[in-house]
């Protein structure tokens, strides 16, 4: 029960920094979307086209499905996810660091 030792006073900080890096997550992943619905839209794919390509993709068969616009989203997404988890991640490690200050051990949390 160290963690709630931890954070006691501080949940609503807490919270709100979370709830403040979750919008900032969506909203960078947002504008790199568009970006790339911009590029497939730029490669000459109409817009309903492009938007059915991002959505569902083609999945007859693997070149198909790596191959074109939706091959550069699975990269994008894998950067994205990568650059997600270092973002809350690290917003937990200093966290952390900042709660644990207060003069509890990290013994007793964890």
């Amino acid at each position: 029960m160290g963690s709630f030792k931890l954070t006691k006073g501080s949940g609503w900080t807490l919270l709100g920094g979370y709830v403040l890096l979750t919008i900032v997550v969506l909203m960078i992943a947002a504008v790199v979307f568009g970006v790339l619905f911009g590029v497939a839209m730029g490669m000459g794919i109409g817009f309903s086209e492009a938007a059915s390509q991002i959505m569902q993709p083609d999945m007859s068969s693997l070149s198909a499905l790596f191959g074109g616009i939706y091959g550069v989203q699975i990269v994008i997404s894998g950067l994205l996810s990568g650059i997600g988890y270092a973002l809350f991640y690290g917003a937990t490690a200093a966290a952390y660091q900042v709660l644990s200050t207060k003069g509890t051990n990290a013994a007793d949390v964890f």
